[in-house]
């Protein structure tokens, strides 16, 4: 896989088309490095600097808001350009990219996205930047290789996150008399028993990009840590035909049936909502619902719970946001645009973003006194060795990554179809990326 070449480890993906969009990307680098250079010079002389994101819920905003507060007081002007949706974020950058008008920079997921970007000479070499602010001495070594490609930095981690936790209503729990589950057989039984009191008994984010993440999610904590990383690394097509595997998939298909008709297209906030309000009793979402709930006024182990099902048979599941830098040929633009890293890039700054999304102050030198229940949580088992292990986002190429999450939809929104021809669909499209 081409993300190899990194020696990189491991919210929502964008389906590329590798092959086309490289080829258009190389066709159209010379034009949009010329046309960025069009930039206004009155305009660049401010150090404006536009910022492409999808940090819109509440908590995301106050995150990403500390970036703009920290770079204004350094001189900058941020324009921010918010996109709800991670693949609409990326989608619009990359077309403002090719296009030759770029942004300052641009949110992307921590993996193999910005790659074909960076091969088509559209990225900012930060290599000197990231010489004089001692980035490989601050960042644990998987991040600063999954930042690089070649030797050379391209993105700045920024949001470093847990994805597989399950978040619970304390009240509504102990009103039904359910005690924390354990693993994923024990969220079912805990799902029955608040079907049968009235309430939601898992409340759902019903896009595309969410059903994958409950999809991997159940099938490292159920189905185990070998048999995800045979299918995630390896490719693995015994893998998906094992035992293992089909156990998970069971568990995945009964854990739509409790469900709530509201369900489809909802967005991940408002679902946290319900689980806020008392409506629902759990949800499956990354660290960032954290944010939410506290945002809401609400604390963990005290009014809220935040859990990892199977994590000694699975792990924590490790995703991340980065931002990534378009090249840009105005000398005042660009130096408005080195500003914008090094603010980015300042541990204090990272940590003030943690603060709001439930992210991990990964930076070293980072403030991490005032970590609440759930964050120390993530970064106990992160700097624990052994426990975490990288997401889809991190070990799957974009074009695989969409047509997995295509026939998991596809599942998750027919729970009466074939388990037998999924997975013989799934182990193909594993065979075609070989």
């Amino acid at each position: 896989m081409r993300h190899c070449r990194r020696g990189g480890a491991g919210r929502t993906q964008t389906r590329v088309e590798e092959k086309d969009m490289k080829a258009h990307w190389k066709l159209h680098a010379a034009a949009a490095v010329l046309m960025a250079a069009a930039v206004s010079p009155s305009i660049a002389q401010e150090k404006q600097a536009e910022v492409i994101h999808f940090l819109t819920s509440a908590s995301e905003s106050a995150a990403i808001g500390e970036f703009a507060k920290a770079f204004e007081e350094r001189g900058g002007k941020w324009l921010d350009s918010a996109v709800a949706g991670g693949p609409a974020a990326k989608s619009t950058a990359i077309n403002r990219i090719v296009g030759g008008t770029p942004p300052a920079a641009a949110m992307f997921n921590l993996g193999p996205e910005f790659v074909e970007l960076a091969e088509g000479g559209l990225l900012r070499n930060l290599n000197d930047i990231a010489e004089a602010n001692d980035w490989r001495g601050k960042l644990p070594e998987a991040l600063a290789a999954a930042a690089q490609l070649d030797g050379a930095f391209y993105v700045v981690p920024t949001a470093l996150n847990g994805q597989n936790f399950v978040w619970y209503n304390k009240k509504v729990l102990a009103d039904a008399g359910i005690a924390e589950p354990a693993d994923w057989q024990g969220l079912i039984g805990a799902l029955d028993k608040l079907k049968a009191a009235g309430k939601i008994p898992l409340a759902m984010a019903g896009q595309k990009s969410w059903e994958a993440q409950l999809f991997w999610a159940v099938l490292l904590g159920d189905g185990g840590k070998d048999v995800y990383l045979q299918v995630m690394s390896d490719h693995k097509q015994d893998a998906v035909k094992s035992a293992d595997f089909r156990r998970a998939l069971e568990t995945f298909v009964k854990l739509a049936g409790y469900t709530d008709a509201g369900s489809p297209g909802r967005n991940w906030n408002d679902t946290a909502n319900l689980v806020i309000t008392g409506q629902a009793g759990f949800m499956q979402m990354g660290t960032w619902a954290r944010g939410e709930f506290n945002k809401a006024g609400q604390k963990p182990d005290i009014d809220y719970g935040c859990i990892i099902l199977g994590l000694e048979k699975g792990g924590y599941q490790l995703q991340g946001g980065v931002f990534l830098y378009p090249k840009l040929s105005d000398p005042a633009a660009a130096d408005a645009q080195k500003l914008l890293i090094e603010t980015m890039s300042d541990p204090a700054v990272q940590a003030k973003f943690a603060s709001h999304n439930g992210s991990v102050p990964f930076w070293k030198g980072a403030d991490r006194s005032g970590l609440d229940a759930c964050v120390a949580k993530s970064a106990e088992w992160v700097a624990t060795p052994g426990v975490a292990v990288a997401s889809q986002g991190v070990l799957l190429s974009p074009t695989l990554n969409g047509a997995l999450n295509d026939l998991i939809s596809d599942l998750w929104n027919a729970p009466g179809s074939s388990l037998d021809t999924f997975v013989e669909n799934f182990a193909a499209a594993l065979a075609s990326a070989q």
